[in-house]
Parts: C-alpha cells; sequence; structure tokens
C-alpha cells in the first residue's frame, strides 16, 4: 500500500485531522507516520509531537529525536511511549526562539493492527512493548489459574494466584465508538460505529455564534430596566393611592403604562397630578366617587373625548383613560362608566 502523507493545514486549525490508514507505514517492522504540513515554512522551527493519552511529547533535538523532515513532509517514528490503543489525539509543534505554534488536533484510533516487528535503534516500537507485555503475562500466567462466568450484564472473572490468592472482577458489556470524519462541500461528514451500528450526520459550517455563560450579562444597565419596565407594564396590578393634603400624586416612573386607583373618600375638593412621566405612556385609571368632591385634573378640558367632560354622580365608579406622547405636555382622555 503506497503511502500518503496526512495534510495539516496550519492556516485551518479550527477542524481536527483524523489519520487514515494510508499516512502511516509498517516497513522494516517499524511503525512510521507521514505528515505533510501545507502553507507553512520549517526552516529554523523546532518540532516536537505532544500526544495526549500519553501524556508524552518527543525529543526535540533534530539528532536523536523520532522526526525526519523532507520536502515539508515530516516522518514520525511511533513508540510505545506515544500511543495507547484506542484513541489518541496529538499535536505537531513548532518552537522558534520567541514563539510557539500548534498544529490542528490530530486524531487516530489505533487497534492491535497497527504493529511492527522490529525495535528502531535507540526506541522501543508499539509492536516490541506488546511482545514484551505478552511474554510477562504468559510467564505470569504459568502460575495462575482463571475461570469465566456468564452474567446478564457481561462476565465474572475468577483468577486464583499460586499462593492461592483469589482476584474476582466484573467484566460489563461495552465497546469504545470509533469515530471518523470525511470533508463534504461546506462541513464535514462524521461516521459513529458503536454496539448498536452505524451512525452517520452531517456537520455543516455556520455563522459564528457564542454559547450563554451563567451568570454572565449580556446586557447593559439600561437596557435591563427598559425590560424590566416593559415587563412590569404588562403585569401591574391596580394599585390604589391615597390622598396627601387632598392632593392625588400619580408617580409614572417611567413606566410605559400603569393601572391606578382612586377613592373619593369626603367632598373636600381634590387635585390629582403626574409625576415622572416618560416620553410615551398610559394610564388606566378606575375612580370610586362616593362624595360630591370637586375635582381638579392635571390637563384641561378640552383634552377629554371630544371636549365632553364627564358628568360624575356620587355612588358610581368610573374607568378611565389617559394617553400622551410628549412626555405629559399634552393627553388624550376618555371615560366610560357610572356602574
Amino acid at each position: 500500500m503506497k503511502q500518503i502523507p496526512l495534510i495539516i493545514d496550519m492556516n485551518n486549525k479550527a477542524l481536527g485531522v483524523t489519520v487514515h490508514e494510508k499516512s502511516f507505514s509498517k516497513e522494516s517492522g517499524i511503525v512510521t507516520l507521514q505528515m505533510q504540513i501545507v502553507n507553512y515554512g520549517l526552516t529554523g522551527k523546532t518540532i516536537t509531537a505532544a500526544f495526549k493519552q500519553s501524556n508524552y511529547e518527543t525529543d526535540p533535538n533534530p539528532d536523536t529525536g523520532p522526526f525526519s523532515v523532507v520536502d515539508n513532509v515530516i516522518s514520525l517514528v511511533i513508540t510505545a511511549d506515544m500511543v495507547r490503543f484506542g484513541n489518541n489525539n496529538f499535536q505537531i509543534n513548532f518552537r522558534t526562539e520567541n514563539s510557539l505554534e500548534q498544529s490542528p488536533v490530530i486524531s487516530w484510533y489505533i487497534n492491535e493492527s497497527i504493529s511492527g516487528a522490529v525495535a528502531t535503534s535507540g526506541y522501543v516500537d508499539a509492536l516490541t512493548s506488546l511482545i514484551n507485555q505478552v511474554n510477562q503475562a504468559s510467564d505470569n500466567a504459568n502460575n495462575l489459574s482463571a475461570s469465566v462466568s456468564q452474567t446478564d450484564t457481561g462476565a465474572t472473572v475468577t483468577i486464583v494466584d499460586k499462593d492461592g490468592k483469589q482476584t474476582t472482577a466484573n467484566l460489563h458489556h461495552g465497546v469504545s465508538p470509533v469515530i471518523t470524519q470525511e470533508e463534504i462541500p461546506n462541513g464535514y461528514h462524521i461516521t459513529i460505529r458503536d454496539t448498536t451500528g452505524i451512525h452517520e450526520l452531517d456537520v455543516l459550517n455556520g455563522l459564528p455564534g457564542y454559547t450563554p455563560i451563567k451568570g454572565t450579562n449580556y446586557f447593559t444597565a439600561s437596557e435591563i430596566a427598559a425590560i424590566k419596565t416593559d415587563i412590569e407594564s404588562d403585569l401591574v396590578a391596580l394599585s390604589m393611592i391615597p390622598a396627601v393634603s387632598n392632593i392625588y400624586t400619580i408617580d409614572f416612573s417611567n413606566r410605559n403604562s400603569i393601572n391606578i386607583g382612586i377613592a373619593i373618600s369626603d367632598i373636600v375638593a381634590k387635585t390629582i397630578v403626574v409625576i415622572n412621566v416618560p416620553p410615551r405612556t398610559e394610564m388606566y385609571l378606575e375612580l370610586v366617587y362616593s362624595y360630591a368632591s370637586a375635582i381638579t385634573w392635571f390637563f384641561p378640558s378640552s383634552a377629554w373625548q371630544n371636549g365632553i367632560v364627564p358628568n360624575l354622580v356620587v355612588g358610581k365608579t368610573y374607568r378611565m383613560a389617559f394617553f400622551t406622547s410628549n412626555g405629559g405636555v399634552s393627553w388624550q382622555c376618555a371615560s366610560t362608566g357610572g356602574w
């Protein structure tokens, strides 16, 4: 099988890169991964590979390290210290005296089929390490006896050593999913293989966005106040206000809508005034006219609908509406009721 270098584009780091089976070879029994760096110069840079799962970074010395570079193609000898069976994530580090740049995250799913036969000088490759582990396990097995019993969720393994010490482990059904991605127009095709079968989906490029974070304010104080005012205006209940020295003071508090109640409690003349009127607002007033009290309003009589001042009858209740679009300079007023 011809070895095809894995393409590493240093100008596009948003999406990861997946190692495919043609990216590595096993010539002379040594597992070697090839990566071609595009749109990026390697001259004067020290190169290392940092593997996440094994917490291992390669030797940066070009004379002793596992890298070779020819025509922007990096060949990396894979050793047992670097990778683990299953999912592996790593990045290529490019260092100068004053800077560090990293490649996109490279993903590599490794199973037992990736193996070599001979260790390169100065390193233990993946297969040699595996052979050593198998030999050690074989030696230990000569002094062990084991039994396996099936359970509803998996199996129970019991091991007894030469001294009669018994160890029991419960194994459950399951397998790590294998995830691969394939570039498609404007995105990627993702394939997930697990115990239930194959699952596929397309991930398409979209517009930039953000994820809301708990406890973070995304609005200014004035924007929050405006939102709060609108909500309160929609939900405000009837608020009865008392007279102070025969004056009813209605405080709009810059709200866009208020619902007010006034109950005339005696025959003494009353005055109604308004304060803190926003540029545009409305007020709904429930007037309980229990006594024949003269009322001085906060607007001229011509503001009443059709210029007709309501004829208030003692013992009746009236519903009135008041509107302004210029901060209370002028009003439009209407009255109904007499219940």
